[in-house]
């Protein structure tokens, strides 16, 4: 399944990707980036409006506090009451995009016009 070196793509002759590469289109790319510059935009406007709590993620039984270098300073800890993950399901990457693609313009048209390549004759 697609996989190279340095991640699931591969180069194919004509310098794109060899098929079953697991690779986003610019404007999937664009979509994700711009996603997560508005949830980093949100997040620092809630830090300078005073919401510094603890709120790690749980995905299934992995969460990021046994690695995180502020665990001693944000004493999170899920037994005391109101300290509670943030549970997060589990996507594929289809999921993820399909998610993108509902909540961002110039992925919605990327989808669109995907689909009529697919559906050309």
């Amino acid at each position: 399944e697609g996989g190279g070196d340095f991640g699931p793509g591969r180069a194919a002759r004509d310098g794109g990707f060899a098929r079953g590469s697991r690779v986003a289109t610019p404007e999937q790319f664009r979509a994700l980036f711009d996603l997560v510059r508005d949830r980093a935009a949100g997040a620092a406007a809630a830090i300078l409006a005073g919401e510094i709590g603890a709120r790690p993620y749980r995905l299934g039984d992995q969460t990021p506090c046994p690695y995180c270098v502020y665990r001693p300073v944000c004493q999170f800890d899920p037994r005391f009451p109101g300290h509670r993950y943030r549970d997060l399901a589990p996507l594929r990457d289809p999921d993820v995009l399909a998610r993108l693609a509902g909540s961002h313009p110039a992925a919605e048209a990327a989808a669109a016009a995907r689909e009529e390549v697919q559906d050309a004759p």
